[in-house]
């Protein structure tokens, strides 16, 4: 006997046993993954909250924003059009990418969304959709009005 047959023959024999053990394997999972995704919402609700109040990084105690964050905060909050406007404006050529967007506005702690994440990609390009009078498109790029 091949070993493929034997282990047809296992497959057989323990059928119902293998069944409900994949049936508890994939219960088990979907809640692992949903107990993922409360702890990293958690984890950006926490950091966003850090990284608005001065002199608390995401790092934790002792760190500290970039001064256009704490600029951001002091005067109050930034919106996303705003940031995205500001970021395109300082850039070379008035010009970038959604990622290059994305990149420099957490680098320069402008935005956060209200669970701590930074925004994504369809959110720049619904931004960017929204004032016209601020951005207009050049293929992939965004060039600043």
């Amino acid at each position: 006997m091949s070993y493929t047959d034997a282990l047809d023959e296992v497959r057989e024999l323990y059928r119902s046993d293998l069944d409900a053990a994949l049936i508890e394997a994939h219960r088990r999972r979907e809640a692992a993954q949903a107990e993922l995704g409360a702890a990293e919402r958690e984890v950006g609700m926490l950091e966003g909250i850090l990284s608005r109040v001065p002199g608390l990084g995401a790092a934790g105690v002792g760190g500290s924003l970039p001064p256009a964050a704490v600029e951001a905060h002091s005067g109050g909050y930034m919106t996303l059009h705003d940031a995205m406007h500001k970021v395109v404006l300082e850039s070379p050529n008035r010009r970038l990418r959604a990622s290059e967007i994305i990149v420099e506005i957490e680098r320069q702690g402008l935005y956060r969304m209200r669970d701590g994440r930074v925004p994504e990609s369809q959110q720049i390009h619904a931004r960017a959709n929204h004032y016209p009078h601020l951005f207009e498109k050049d293929g992939s790029y965004f060039v600043a009005r």
